[in-house]
């Protein structure tokens, strides 16, 4: 019996590769204690959370498209995110359409950056984009999910 591959699962499993660094950390207890998160209360958006959507939504456009800038990535990410797993996640993405909009619905600061995660808002149905920046702005993870 084939089992069809949902949408979701194929999203979740080439978008999860990405690894994020911690400058500083040697050993994994060192990393867990570092990316242990630090919840911000939202209040309207700043500057750089504006950025972030922003980011985001390029992103899963650039990626809806089939190629990604690479300076936007961290090398781990880069490095994840092989050619070939970008082709075959594009026709994916394409489905959802261009965003409508992207709403920030939670921010957790990391000794190593900051989580984003937002509402996107698309023609037919709405899906949450979680985002890693690192510290100089590079995105270190990207989640898609229902």
């Amino acid at each position: 019996m084939t089992k069809k591959i949902k949408p979701f699962d194929f999203l979740a499993a080439a978008l999860f590769a990405a690894v994020i660094a911690i400058p500083g950390a040697t050993s994994h207890a060192q990393t867990t204690a570092a990316v242990t998160a630090q919840p911000v209360t939202l209040a309207a958006p700043s500057v750089a959370d504006l950025a972030a959507a922003e980011l985001a939504k390029k992103v899963f456009l650039q990626l809806a498209r089939g190629t990604v800038d690479r300076s936007l990535l961290t090398p781990e990410m880069s490095k994840a995110l092989s050619s070939e797993s970008i082709a075959s996640l594009a026709p994916h993405l394409k489905v959802f359409g261009d965003p409508a909009s992207l709403t920030l619905t939670e921010k957790s600061k990391f000794a190593g950056g900051t989580n984003y995660k937002f509402a996107v808002k698309f023609p037919e149905e709405q899906h949450k984009i979680e985002m890693y920046l690192d510290l100089g702005g590079l995105v270190g993870g990207y989640f898609i999910r229902p």
